[in-house]
């Protein structure tokens, strides 16, 4: 049995840690980006389905790594600390929920039990809607290049002896790293969904035409 939410997602099969999104939704449709961006050729952002979710996808993250390489406070370490988790906090919930939905038909999600345990589950688009391969492209290379950086800063920190700075980098890997984990298990999951999902289909076609075959 499906329903739609009112996020505008099919859900189904919850039970198996798997949904799928339903691409009819008027936040997910292409229709009204493409309208609204189909004239815009002289911006870089043209040709994208969705340039702000892509802007938001690399703004907070280059912002909170500029913050952290400049220390634009100096010494006021408290100041450059606030303003990195903000924007690492809103990086991490603007991937989680919305650029991975948009960009690449995927979402992720973990929820604690009543009886404290933690249950993961993953969204995926219809195998009929193809991501934008710009903008799948952007989604990837920046999720997995964004925790190798700050992977080189907590080195960095660390070898120096900068140990206050050093819980940043921690908290940005922290956040980073939770989602490159749940995007690679939802990726891993929709493609086997879709392999079996094809499979089926082409099975029962070809018992079908086996069948009518003897019928004629």
């Amino acid at each position: 049995m499906t329903s739609v939410n009112e996020f505008g997602f099919t859900d189904s099969s919850i039970d198996e840690g798997h949904v799928g999104i339903g691409m009819k939704s008027s936040f997910l449709s292409n229709e009204n980006n493409n309208n609204s961006y189909n004239n815009n050729k002289r911006s870089p952002l043209s040709g994208l389905d969705h340039p702000i979710a892509t802007l938001f996808h690399i703004l907070f993250k280059v912002t909170a790594l500029i913050l952290y390489i400049t220390k634009s406070f100096g010494s006021n370490f408290v100041m450059t600390f606030i303003l990195c988790v903000l924007l690492l906090s809103f990086d991490f919930w603007t991937v989680k929920n919305i650029t991975g939905r948009l960009m690449v038909g995927l979402r992720w999600w973990n929820q604690v039990n009543d009886d404290g345990t933690n249950s993961w589950y993953f969204e995926s688009a219809s195998p009929d809607q193809r991501p934008n391969p710009t903008e799948s492209f952007i989604f990837w290379m920046a999720l997995y290049f964004t925790p190798l950086v700050w992977l080189l800063f907590l080195i960095l920190s660390l070898l120096s002896f900068s140990f206050n700075w050093s819980i940043i980098t921690i908290i940005a890997l922290s956040l980073s790293i939770a989602n490159v984990y749940g995007y690679f298990k939802c990726s891993q999951d929709s493609s086997t969904s879709y392999a079996t999902s094809f499979a089926t289909k082409y099975i029962g076609q070809s018992l079908l035409q086996k069948a009518a075959s003897k019928f004629l």
